[in-house]
């Protein structure tokens, strides 16, 4: 599915759930501080819907985020996995100024979209699990892989993940660039550079080294403030 149709058909939605809920097109914009113009607009997919705004109209018309923003356009193709038939990822990204590495797990129903997030995994330790659950779905094309997940648990945050379908590889490992966007429950948006890979990288300052960001990493982290799914 393409950006455009992604957004055509999520403005469908949107309005659809504007009209069930007896909200006419003045009092949503009034709401959420957007004109008439702009939540038509983001109604017939002309402009994507920043997260915030988002966020605001999912509670707004009383609809869940994470099933409103999952749309496929069928089943999942697997030969735009990783591999083709693969459906496991080891996601690392480093937070904090000391540049702490974080690991986290993530997978996914070829067949469904269905996809899970362990996040902060502890590889060392598998008996431990993981600290959250989070649950969405995944879809894929020719240029990425999407995914939509929010957590099982309080504060039952978002996050927006989306990696280069095209892997790189270095150091002996393949991986793939990305970006993980995450929303709290207060609206505020988290952008952070992610690699992933099919088997688990072990080499900490190869990935720290791949992680540093540059000034292409922080465009697209900006980017991410608006919700693009491709």
């Amino acid at each position: 599915m393409s950006r455009e149709s992604y957004y055509v058909e999520l403005g469908k939605r949107l309005r659809s759930a504007r009209i069930e809920c007896g909200l006419n097109m003045a009092a949503a914009a009034a709401l959420v501080g957007k004109t008439i113009p702009t939540i038509s607009k983001y109604e017939t997919g002309d402009i994507p819907v920043p997260c915030d705004i988002f966020m605001q109209l999912c509670g707004l018309y009383g609809i869940g985020f994470s099933p409103t923003a999952a749309i496929h356009s069928g089943a999942v193709d697997s030969s735009t996995t990783v591999s083709g038939q693969e459906n496991m990822l080891w996601v690392y990204w480093c937070r904090g100024r000391e540049h702490e590495l974080k690991t986290s797990l993530l997978k996914w129903d070829n067949a469904s979209g269905a996809a899970s997030l362990y996040l902060y995994y502890h590889p060392a330790e598998p008996s431990a699990g993981s600290d959250f659950v989070y649950t969405g779905s995944m879809s894929a094309n020719s240029y990425s892989m999407d995914f939509c997940l929010q957590n099982c648990a309080a504060p039952f945050d978002f996050s927006l993940m989306s990696f280069q379908a095209m892997a790189c590889c270095g150091n002996g490992h393949r991986y793939m660039k990305g970006i993980i966007s995450g929303i709290t429950f207060s609206y505020q948006n988290v952008a952070l550079k992610a690699v992933a890979s099919p088997t688990p990288i072990g080499d900490e300052d190869f990935l720290t080294d791949i992680l540093k960001l540059n000034a292409d990493d922080c465009s697209l982290a900006r980017s991410a403030n608006a919700f693009i799914v491709n």
